[in-house]
């Protein structure tokens, strides 16, 4: 098993090494772009709700291409993937894990925290497997969180 050090050290080599590469620099701008956008959203009733799904395999994507190519960080445009590709089944993934984790989060706030864990593959998987149905990525992240949902605990804790 990957260590959370090993985990960070590979991040950082990712993004280049120094905070001041183009790479973080267009990783912060688009992690804000979507946040400005998802911001103005919230001033709406439905705007969060049928961006958040598609943002969030977005953004999965532009990471996922961030590590996966090098100087893959000026294709900005995968931070839209969620639009381009399944935009039902992603509006359909981001509405079924929020309403799991509020669900969840009534019985007490722990089950929320712990669920929240359990789900946080679903947009991944959306993005690497875009034939699969929303309540399909859902239960795929959660046999594959299941023993590894402190370690990802810790390892955002450590960043």
């Amino acid at each position: 098993m990957v260590s959370c050090r090993e985990l960070r050290a590979r991040a950082r080599v990712s993004l280049g090494g120094n905070i001041f590469k183009p790479q973080w620099l267009f990783a912060l701008l688009v992690y804000f772009i979507v946040s400005a956008i998802m911001g103005l959203a919230a001033n709406t009733f439905v705007g969060p709700i049928i961006l958040l799904g598609p943002f969030m395999v977005g953004l999965c994507a532009y990471f996922m291409n961030l590590i996966r190519k090098e100087n893959s960080h000026e294709d900005m445009g995968a931070m839209f993937n969620g639009f381009k590709t399944g935009f039902g089944d992603n509006l359909v993934a981001g509405l079924l894990v929020t309403i799991f984790e509020i669900l969840w989060s009534l019985l007490f706030i722990i089950p929320g925290i712990i669920k929240h864990y359990s789900y946080a593959m679903t947009y991944y998987i959306r993005n690497d497997h875009p034939e699969y149905t929303a309540t399909e990525a859902i239960t795929k992240s959660r046999e594959m969180m299941k023993g590894y949902k402190g370690k990802l605990f810790l390892l955002e804790l450590s960043f």
